[in-house]
């Protein structure tokens, strides 16, 4: 029997209001729609992203973020996705599967400052960006004013909490946020 996983999002399960996330919303809709046995994986924010900020880390030992410095959210590194893909593909078709994927606990930006303060052996600061300049920063670097602005929706929606794991299966990885930002830096 054909099965199908998808790499998703945690808050996929919204039809609007979480930017670049609505694609995946869209893609579950249609595999649900196609009758197929499917496995969404629904991965928390990749530690990984914080890896575009690293340079302003490095130099002035600031991290910026436009998710609240305080606020914890399902992370994941990529490592541990891979894990959960795979072991997915492994355990076969069960009609239609969620499974909510984030590390080994949620982390916010505070943590993330932490972490690299402790690897790069000097203070690090989050800098807490307002939503306003979400769209001339993104485009600022090139990307379009429509990516722009569901960047700036996606983190409207963590800052509202709507970016949560739904109730169910929910997988734990075992990468630790300490561990990718290491590697991140290289």
């Amino acid at each position: 029997m054909p099965h199908v996983v998808l790499l998703s999002s945690v808050g996929a399960q919204h039809a609007s209001g979480t930017g670049l996330i609505v694609s995946v919303h869209n893609a579950e809709a249609q595999l649900r729609a196609s009758g197929l046995a499917a496995t969404f994986v629904r991965a928390g924010y990749f530690v990984e992203n914080w890896g575009a900020v690293l340079p302003a880390v490095k130099s002035d030992g600031v991290l910026p973020s436009f998710i609240a410095a305080e606020q914890p959210i399902p992370t994941v590194s990529t490592p541990d996705i891979g894990l959960c893909v795979a072991q997915a593909l492994l355990d076969g078709p069960r009609g239609v599967r969620v499974i909510e994927l984030s590390g080994p606990k949620d982390v916010s930006p505070r943590d993330v400052a932490r972490a690299l303060s402790l690897i790069l052996e000097r203070p690090v600061n989050v800098s807490e960006a307002p939503l306003d300049v979400a769209v001339p920063t993104f485009t600022s670097l090139g990307v379009s004013e429509n990516v722009a602005g569901l960047l700036r929706e996606l983190y409207q929606a963590v800052r509202e909490g709507k970016l949560t794991p739904e109730p169910g299966e929910h997988v734990r990885g075992k990468t630790e946020l300490e561990t990718t930002l290491r590697a991140l830096l290289g």
